[in-house]
């Protein structure tokens, strides 16, 4: 299990190989240090120097985010990252035609997974508007095989995201609803979910990378740059749509997800301490619940496990440099 801990100014500390979280005004809360697979925090929360020797002693990452979700870095155990697969990564990247081809493949299951999530919400709903911006993205799915570089090919995956975005932001009600991808900041709250739920969703990447012997700041089609995990970046755009987006477009249909969830601020919409909680638990039951999305096998997995499954069988890709070893997921 996760342990978030969102509540400002809160303190963990470990005692007889429990995690005690103490929150102001809250009664002291354990979890099992053997039970735990990582400690994700968010904001103004303090760990103790004993906590944070018995994560790195029992290899649990350590994985840190502003308040409003943004990704800002982990503590991990040393001898994580596997020289050999380093060299391995490297190699992958500097073979151009190895990188054009594996990219073509996340971004057409990205596409892909779009067009089924719009299709699961608008089945009832039939207008010029949907579509023309459906034929768009099918349109840009078909372009992807023709790209031959990879700034070519971000670029189709933009063009196909824009109308995608233009969609889903019309399933919600009026108040939820938006007319395109905001970040850096959000300014709606359904941007401030999904920038949040991408977070984690990196977040858990980076932590399976680490746990084969990757480094995820060896990318494919995200280019290195200093401090970014282009590779975690890299291998999260085939399950964005199905992770996050369905998850966080569900929550507000569902009503689950409402106004006084969100901080209104000048320049940005953000999620409140309730609203973090709340979609912080949706994506845990999320990430534990059954799927059967992976190709040659024919068991359940939950989602934790069909990730994991996905980056070993990225690792044998890097080992054999045989792009038949990396099937990306497509839901139905």
């Amino acid at each position: 299990m996760m342990l978030y801990v969102c509540t400002q100014g809160a303190r963990i500390s470990i005692h007889d190989n429990q995690f005690m979280v103490s929150c102001p005004g809250e009664v002291e809360k354990s979890v099992p240090l053997g039970m735990t697979e990582s400690v994700e925090i968010f904001g103004n929360v303090q760990i103790t120097t004993q906590a944070v020797s018995a994560c790195m002693y029992e290899r649990i990452p350590i994985i840190y985010y502003t308040y409003a979700g943004k990704y800002r870095g982990r503590i991990v155990s040393p001898g994580m990252m596997k020289p050999e697969n380093i060299m391995r990564q490297y190699k992958f990247y500097e073979n151009n035609d190895l990188r054009i081809q594996f990219a073509r493949k996340i971004i057409e299951a990205k596409i892909h997974n779009q067009l089924v999530v719009l299709r699961r919400y608008l089945k009832d709903t039939c207008t010029e508007k949907i579509k023309s911006n459906m034929n768009q993205i099918k349109y840009m799915k078909k372009q992807v095989e023709k790209a031959l570089t990879i700034p070519q090919l971000m670029g189709i995956e933009g063009n196909a995201a824009r109308h995608y975005f233009k969609l889903l932001g019309s399933i919600p009600e009026e108040g939820f609803s938006f007319e395109h991808r905001t970040r850096r900041p959000p300014l709606d709250p359904v941007n401030a979910a999904l920038s949040t739920g991408y977070s984690i969703l990196m977040s858990e990447i980076c932590g399976k990378l680490e746990g084969h012997g990757l480094m995820a700041e060896i990318g494919v089609m995200h280019s290195m740059s200093s401090g970014r995990p282009s590779l975690a970046c890299d291998l999260m755009e085939e399950w964005r749509p199905v992770i996050v987006d369905s998850t966080v477009i569900g929550m507000v249909l569902g009503k689950e997800l409402k106004e006084e969830d969100f901080v209104v601020t000048k320049d940005a919409v953000l999620l409140g301490k309730t609203g973090l909680s709340k979609l912080l638990r949706k994506i845990q039951n999320k990430m534990n619940a059954s799927c059967q999305y992976l190709k040659g096998t024919d068991n359940m997995q939950t989602f934790q496990q069909a990730l994991s499954h996905q980056i070993h069988d990225f690792r044998i890709m890097l080992e054999s440099q045989n792009l038949r070893k990396y099937s990306p997921v497509k839901i139905r």
